[in-house]
């Protein structure tokens, strides 16, 4: 096809490809398909087929195959590795691209994969790589116009979770409404640059995608991510046996679709030009404290709420490879809707983008970059920045944290009664395998040291256990997980807050990747406010055991998938979940799930009599991630008496105020006895008063300076309490 050549990247001057490709000539000698019956490793599915890809009309077709429907093509890495430059992974690579009758076609870039050409096969065990991904019209149900997506694969084709990107929450991968609807019979053109070192990252990833040609007039559509931490690279990635920088696959991910078509045409890599090092860092403080949520840190907003963020700039680039900068453009980009404004150091905002237009020549500006950010809104949502120098077409991001969620987005109990904070726990490997290994097996405990169980264990966050593999625990092993959860391999309680999604299930394979044969631990509190029977429902995918204080309550050995917004196990099929009472206290709910192949997930949540779901859960219950810490011992500040955690004259007129006007009871008598005669009367105002004002002696011990136990036995009882104030018991 001809096709015009649109200029996204900027007003730099052209720059010529450093390899293109137009298949005029019907050549695909640079390009590996891996086609037929067994073409591609699938790690636990086994071989499967590809589809072909051939040059049609000057112009890359993919057919996929006529049993499980998809199609790939790759560059051969000795192709990269003998065109590309020798500091070409930087680059933006553009094509022409029409789906014709695929439901999706995925752009790979800094790709990698085994490529056996003997056998015509694939590898995918060495699957690693960034996907831009585009999907039609009518095919993705959040998104009627199609949508443009960006999301990470490795191993076995395993999505990478980024919910810290924009669009990813409930999703894993970047997402976006390209402005315009992509028709499968129409042109469109592709831009893809990564830039950054994907072996530790971060690596920066953007995509655009316009109407090609003489299409009518549309809005540029960009999607920008940062991965901070590269690719999950082995030794054998990083071989150049492996390096193929650009592939393809089309129908990976939706439902595959035999002998469905795409074409491609009109490639070309083009390197990034200027200074490959930053002019200076850039790294982003968000407000307040931040909680995790799937795993990645966010800070907390309201809609309408106002929030100081901060840009601290370190390490001015001095002069060698390139030359000291002069001056530097920084830009933050807020989500849409929301505003900014003080903006410090003469930058200036317009609807969401604030950008500050830097003069380095007398060296970084003092103190750090600031602004207000005003939020709109409600949901996960990301804010991103970038620098760079004129002449130059490389990026930088402005690193730290990036993630906000509102509470909205991050309920403990989901609008479908689904428990969605919980501890989790594992992989761990089995002596017996499957989704259903028998009854006898999942009530086993797996975690147990030979000391602490699963029936009396009371994690929190960053608690690590290491059970005895194959002794008194069943489990035979960590299983190797792909996610990093596990520092130095030891198993840690993962604190874990799900988003109130489309099906609102913990999916382990977003905590660990996905595995086969294994199981996993979730933990969460119920914190009672007042004595209730309560009901659950239960979900999972597969066998569950749920234990509620350390006893069994349901067990359920079953191979199944779990189904969205829906309980598999009700108290009208399973007694033993309805009518449970909680008394008024802590109670911990610990779930086993196990898992055979495919999927791995469950759903805990509360339902009311008659089994319906109760949005938020029952009143009387909260959940927590940490558990109580048991009874405090006694303890309070003598003279003290309205127990605010201080001395001073309110504890002298509340004393009074008891005694002789009705007031309040004092919440401790110990601490209202100021002088420590066992009783309280008009004596204690009197001892606290003459202390405070004439010089008069100390209550005695414990306090006022001090928190403790009363050391003189009386008829008092012993009390705890709990000031508010700091330095409180």
């Amino acid at each position: 096809m001809v096709v015009t050549v649109l200029a996204l990247c900027g007003s730099l001057a052209a720059q010529a490809p450093f390899l293109s490709y137009d298949f005029e000539d019907g050549s695909l000698a640079d390009f590996f398909n891996a086609n037929g019956p067994t073409a591609i490793n699938f790690c636990a599915d086994g071989p499967i087929p590809s589809g072909l890809t051939t040059v049609d009309a000057g112009e890359l077709l993919f057919t996929n195959d006529e049993l499980l429907g998809i199609c790939s093509l790759s560059l051969f890495p000795d192709v990269v590795q003998s065109k590309f430059p020798a500091n070409g992974r930087d680059y933006t690579v553009k094509m022409a691209a029409s789906l014709e009758s695929v439901n999706e076609l995925l752009i790979y870039v800094r790709s990698r994969i085994g490529i056996d050409e003997d056998a015509g096969t694939v590898d995918s065990q060495l699957e690693r790589g960034y996907a831009v991904v585009l999907v039609p019209a009518g095919s993705d149900q959040l998104y009627a116009n199609g949508a443009l997506s960006i999301a990470e694969f490795t191993a076995c084709h395993t999505l990478v979770p980024h919910p810290e990107w924009p669009g990813a929450a409930g999703l894993g991968f970047a997402h976006m409404d390209p402005g315009f609807a992509i028709d499968a019979g129409d042109w469109y053109e592709v831009e893809a640059s990564p830039q950054g070192d994907d072996d530790g990252g971060p690596v920066r990833i953007t995509a655009r995608l316009k109407l090609a040609g003489g299409g009518p007039a549309a809005p540029e559509a960009q999607l920008s991510v940062i991965d901070a931490n590269g690719l999950d690279h082995t030794p054998e990635t990083l071989s150049p046996a492996a390096d193929v920088q650009l592939s393809f696959g089309t129908s990976y991910d939706f439902n595959q679709q035999p002998l469905a078509t795409c074409r491609v045409d009109d490639i070309s890599f083009t390197q990034l030009q200027g200074c490959d090092q930053a002019p200076f860092g850039a790294t982003r403080t968000l407000w307040g404290e931040t909680v995790l949520a799937e795993g990645v840190p966010v800070a907390l907003y309201e809609a309408g709420g106002t929030y100081a963020v901060s840009i601290a700039l370190s390490d001015l680039r001095a002069a060698g490879t390139c030359a000291a900068p002069l001056s530097a453009t920084v830009t933050e980009t807020l989500p849409a809707g929301w505003t900014a404004s003080d903006v410090s150091h003469g930058g200036s905002a317009a609807g969401n983008v604030i950008t500050w237009n830097l003069d380095l020549t007398g060296g970084l500006p003092a103190g750090p970059l600031q602004y207000t950010a005003k939020a709109t809104g409600s949901g996960l949502v990301t804010i991103q920045g970038e620098l760079g120098e004129a002449g130059s077409t490389f990026r930088f991001p402005v690193t730290g944290p990036e993630a906000a969620a509102s509470q909205e987005a991050l309920p403990p109990v989901s609008d479908f009664g689904s428990i969605q904070h919980w501890l989790i726990l594992g992989p761990f490997t089995r002596e017996a395998p499957g989704a259903n290994p028998g009854e006898d097996q999942i009530v086993r405990d797996y975690l147990t040291d030979g000391s602490t169980t699963e029936a009396d264990i009371r994690p929190k966050a960053g608690d690590t256990i290491e059970p005895d593999y194959s002794g008194t625990a069943a489990s035979t092993g960590l299983a190797p997980n792909l996610l990093g959860r596990n520092p130095g391999d030891v198993p840690t309680w993962v604190e874990w807050r799900d988003y109130d999604d489309a099906d609102d299930r913990i999916d382990f394979e977003t905590v660990y990747g996905d595995l086969s044969d294994i199981m996993c631990y979730a933990v969460t509190y119920l914190n009672v406010s007042d004595d209730v029977f309560v009901n659950f429902g239960v979900s999972s995918d597969d066998s569950v055991v749920v234990m509620l204080d350390g006893e069994v309550i349901h067990k359920n050995n079953v191979p199944r998938g779990a189904l969205g917004r829906s309980y598999q196990d009700t108290p009208a099929v399973f007694p033993t979940l309805g009518n449970v009472e909680l008394t008024a206290g802590q109670h911990i709910l610990l779930v086993k799930v196990f898992e055979g192949g495919g999927e791995h997930n469950f759903r805990v949540g509360f339902l009311d009599e008659t089994g319906f779901e109760i949005p938020g859960g029952p009143d009387e219950v909260t959940i927590s991630l940490v558990p109580d810490e048991g009874p405090k011992e006694p303890a309070f500040r003598r003279g003290d008496a309205d127990a605010t955690g201080r001395l001073d004259i309110s504890d002298g007129i509340f004393t009074l105020n008891f005694l002789f006007t009705g007031g309040r009871t004092p919440p401790c008598f110990d601490s209202a006895d100021a002088d420590d005669n066992g009783k309280v009367e008009i004596t204690d105002a009197i001892r606290v008063l003459g202390f405070l004002f004439i010089g008069g002696a100390e209550p005695p011990p414990p306090g006022p300076a001090s928190c403790g136990a009363d050391p003189t036995p009386d008829s008092l009882s012993d009390c705890v309490y709990d000031p508010p104030a700091a330095g409180g018991c």
